[in-house]
């Protein structure tokens, strides 16, 4: 039996609507195959996010990782090797990062796909805890995400970052047209390729929002989005056990899975994960979907900046990914 059947809701939204629309997640490296991220985030979707339309997962895991482990309208899809730079960066974790600005194309390889007009990434160390909706009518009617005009530049839309005065975005969380956000993408992905000393792809992020904003025929602008209700990280565990005490969760979660959770206690997140993912009590005795991933491996940051002076950022968030990718 895969994992969103059992206690599976009601699923919200029309469904001609929901036809159009599809969330897709990126996952690399062995810890993060051996990681009950991807489950946990599917879940996410299914139960709290309400959401029973097309999920995809482009992974470089063996093909019998996710073998059964999903429902119909889960699509796991293999990575291909022509798109990984391997030994290209300098943090190889950017080589990973660089297939979110292939989504697309990896659709356009999919017949079941061919319906699909809306794209929703999201990383897989975060979970849904409102519906999928809610977000997705709360994002157009406020910055139009899914209604870009055919003859205006091409558009992506991301959260601003909390974490960090030198990133103007994450891209933890991007709405996507399918169509109208590839100048976008083939421009961030530009970007990360002629700056292979760039340690965050937020950094190449930034390249593309300062020059869309002196150019005006440059095609391409990046939508910084308000948080509001819609996203949280889980910065401390008061601040995830009050969520719990009110049961009201936001539409996004960002789990810490750096050095930021070894400062939490198991206990604390696995009792919050497990409340998000309204794991019943055999679930979390059986698959663990529940206990807290932490990354294995740091990029050592003040040796990057050594070798790369011109790339003198104050870092605030000290949770770089060596060669697993979890998320932003």
């Amino acid at each position: 039996q895969n994992i969103t059947t059992s206690r599976f809701l009601r699923s919200e939204g029309n469904d001609a609507e929901n036809s159009k629309r599809a969330i897709a997640m990126i996952s690399f490296g062995e810890s993060a195959a051996k990681s009950t991220l991807v489950e946990r985030a599917v879940l996410s979707i299914r139960r709290r996010g309400k959401f029973d339309g097309q999920v995809v997962l482009i992974t470089d895991a063996p093909e019998e990782r996710y073998d059964g482990a999903f429902d119909e309208n889960v699509i796991v899809m293999q990575s291909k090797d022509e798109d990984m730079k391997i030994g290209y960066f300098y943090d190889e974790a950017m080589k990973y990062k660089r297939y979110k600005t292939l989504i697309p194309q990896y659709f356009d390889s999919e017949p079941d796909l061919d319906e699909i007009e809306h794209i929703y990434y999201m990383d897989i160390d975060m979970m849904m805890g409102a519906p999928f909706q809610s977000l997705v009518n709360g994002l157009d009617e406020k910055y139009g995400t899914e209604s870009i005009p055919s003859d205006g530049n091409d558009k992506i839309f991301m959260f601003s970052d909390p974490l960090s005065a030198t990133y103007v975005v994450n891209s933890g969380f991007i709405a996507l047209d399918r169509e109208k956000s590839r100048r976008c993408l083939e421009s961030w992905r530009k970007e990360m390729d002629a700056n292979p000393g760039f340690p965050k792809d937020q950094l190449s992020l930034n390249e593309v929002f300062e020059k869309s904003g002196e150019d005006e025929n440059y095609g391409c602008e990046i939508v910084p989005m308000e948080h509001e209700n819609y996203l949280r990280y889980t910065v401390n565990e008061s601040f995830m056990l009050n969520m719990m005490d009110e049961e009201v969760y936001p539409n996004l979660i960002h789990i810490y899975n750096s050095c930021k959770a070894e400062k939490f206690s198991e206990t604390s997140t696995e009792l919050f994960v497990s409340d998000v993912l309204m794991l019943s009590e055999e679930e979390k005795a059986k698959h663990g979907y529940g206990k807290a991933v932490i990354t294995p491996s740091k990029t050592d940051w003040e040796s990057t900046q050594r070798r790369l002076p011109e790339l003198a950022v104050e870092e605030e968030d000290d949770g770089h990914e060596d060669l697993t990718y979890f998320g932003a």
